[in-house]
């Protein structure tokens, strides 16, 4: 656990979930903070390699920052898998991955939601999307998004009708309608690119950050506005590097076990 403002860094005990008796297949972890409990917890979810008839057995544990601890708890999300390598992204109080059933059913795409509070898991449903599409989960002015992109170098016109070679990202937000959950998939905007690209995070809640792949000139940031279609350039360093985007926080919270000292939050640095 590392608290950039503070300068310190805290290594987090052993998990208790192991490959001891069955290897992993895949694990994926989050970060989040509890509002109500007024704790930080780290989730891990770990799904265990199976014969091919079989379905994955899917287990779970929360670090708590308040006990430094890790407590194994019932990850009721039946026989799926969650893409390893992505960090859990906080909405509302929840971390969410991108996942699909696995075994005899056949494979559905969905977003595995934890409630950090509650500690339940449970599934979002997602829209239909062919073959050679990617999906990023992002937040968006405090509701659940995805932005749907073509892998690179794959042709989709003839799948989704959309020109091109990966030229394209399309942004959905999880928002209030009639529909029987009380929520629906609304299409928000989409982007025209001229050349390949694809959304690496979003800037404040507001503005979706793209990574454009220039031929001969290495790459690009982008920030993208949805709402009204706006973008500009964006200085970094060296787009080159494989990158994810995080908010930041700036806290005086000590890393340290305990937890028992009140929290403090500064202001984003702008």
């Amino acid at each position: 656990m590392w608290n950039i403002a503070r300068k310190q860094y805290s290594c987090l005990p052993s998990p208790r979930i192991s490959d001891s008796r069955r290897p992993f297949w895949m694990v994926s972890t989050g970060f989040g903070f509890d509002l109500k409990k007024n704790d930080y917890k780290v989730v891990r979810i770990v799904s265990f390699g199976c014969e091919k008839d079989e379905s994955p057995v899917v287990m779970a544990e929360v670090f708590s920052w308040r006990t430094f601890c890790w407590r194994v708890i019932e990850a009721s999300i039946g026989a799926c898998a969650i893409h390893e390598g992505q960090n859990g992204v906080v909405v509302n109080g929840g971390l969410h991955w991108l996942g699909n059933s696995a075994g005899k059913s056949g494979i559905q795409k969905f977003i595995v939601s934890f409630d950090l509070d509650t500690e339940e898991f449970r599934k979002i449903p997602i829209p239909d999307f062919p073959a050679g599409i990617c999906v990023k989960i992002m937040g968006f002015k405090g509701s659940l998004a995805l932005a749907f992109y073509p892998a690179k170098e794959v042709d989709v016109h003839s799948r989704h009708g959309r020109p091109g070679v990966a030229d394209w990202i399309e942004f959905c937000v999880w928002d209030e309608c009639d529909g029987a959950d009380g929520k629906c998939w609304t299409k928000l905007n989409s982007i025209q690119l001229t050349t390949v690209g694809y959304p690496v995070g979003v800037a404040n809640e507001t503005g979706l950050i793209i990574k454009k792949l220039m031929e001969g000139q290495g790459a690009q940031f982008i920030l993208f506005d949805p709402s009204n279609q706006y973008y500009r350039g964006m200085h970094i360093c060296d787009a080159s590097y494989s990158c994810d985007v995080h908010s930041y926080v700036e806290s005086l919270v000590p890393v340290s076990g305990g937890g028992h000292d009140q929290v403090i939050e500064e202001e984003p640095s702008e």
